[in-house]
């Protein structure tokens, strides 16, 4: 199934977060291919958070502000205080280039899917899927319509 960013960062939340040692294990291995390398990052130009422009590395803001009212910053690794302009990224976000988003063909394994499927089902029984969790379901479907057919049998 290709799936962009987004999508793959929501089939993240909805995994377990405890389980037995089997199913741990392969929420594990969904992690990993759900989840982003270091390389992906880098090739989607992403920012996580407030980065300095110069070295890309995080920043801590500073408790006052420049003459326009925007926060000041310090990178730990250039050791200078910065301005909003010579900052990239925004605080609490994770932003990347839209453009290089082409989507990542990840392919599911019997075990996975069954893991994604009683998810998605945890949730129905609790009527707690939204709109964009119920368009994910659409899409998991589509990927692998086989699911509908061990339902029924």
């Amino acid at each position: 199934m290709k799936l962009k960013v987004l999508e793959r960062w929501a089939y993240l939340q909805i995994l377990p977060e405890k389980g037995n040692l089997a199913t741990m294990t392969v929420v594990n291995d969904l992690r990993k291919k759900f989840g982003m390398s270091a390389a992906e990052q880098e090739e989607l130009e992403m920012i996580v958070g407030v980065v300095c422009k110069t070295c890309r590395n995080p920043v801590i803001e500073l408790d006052k502000k420049d003459n326009d009212g925007n926060p000041l910053y310090r990178c730990n690794v250039c050791d200078k205080e910065l301005s909003k302009a010579e900052t990239l990224g925004e605080k609490d976000r994770t932003i990347w280039n839209q453009a290089k988003d082409v989507c990542k063909e990840i392919d599911l394994k019997p075990a996975e899917r069954g893991i994604i499927i009683s998810a998605f089902n945890e949730l129905d029984e609790k009527e707690e899927v939204t709109p964009q969790l119920a368009l994910l379901w659409e899409v998991f479907r589509e990927a692998y319509p086989e699911k509908d057919k061990q339902e029924e049998g």
